[in-house]
């Protein structure tokens, strides 16, 4: 795919995007950190058992359904 941005612009949105990234990732380790600290588990219990839950729930209603060819 061909950019229709000039270089400049590219790499500053690239640079951002990746900044936003990054605070994201720092805002969810936050309030997992919170969360475990008050109910127990560790960080890492608490992230495999949130995906866990979010597995089981992607296997019994998936959100993206395919089609058999």
């Amino acid at each position: 795919m061909k950019l229709l941005f000039d270089q400049n612009i590219s790499d500053q949105l690239v640079t951002r995007l990746s900044e936003l990234f990054l605070a994201y990732c720092f805002q969810v380790r936050v309030c997992l950190k919170r969360v475990a600290r008050k109910h127990g588990p560790t960080i890492y219990e608490l992230k495999q058992s949130l995906l866990d839950d979010y597995m089981r729930f992607q296997l019994s209603n998936p959100s993206i359904i395919f089609k058999n060819a």
